[in-house]
């Protein structure tokens, strides 16, 4: 059916400026749980290669800052 597919979506303001791992299979453990689709973890920070690995090949696509930036900068445009 359409519109049945569920996205989950995990935002980290992180200190310490990167986010690792454990953040990353925490939200593919909720997702497989929840039978999601697919998931984003959003940071105004950076991944650190450990996450970006488990993401690959995964239904989890991880924003960092610039890309975070990138995106809102667009969608100012579009609206304007």
């Amino acid at each position: 059916t359409k519109g049945t597919e569920k996205f989950l979506v995990q935002c980290k303001q992180w200190k310490a400026f990167k986010v690792g791992v454990d953040v990353v299979r925490e939200l593919y453990g909720v997702m497989a749980a929840r039978g999601a689709t697919g998931g984003f973890v959003v940071t105004s920070g950076r991944f650190t290669a450990e996450a970006k690995a488990f993401a690959e090949g995964r239904n989890v696509q991880l924003v960092d800052g610039p890309r975070l930036f990138s995106m809102i900068k667009q969608a100012k445009q579009s609206m304007s």
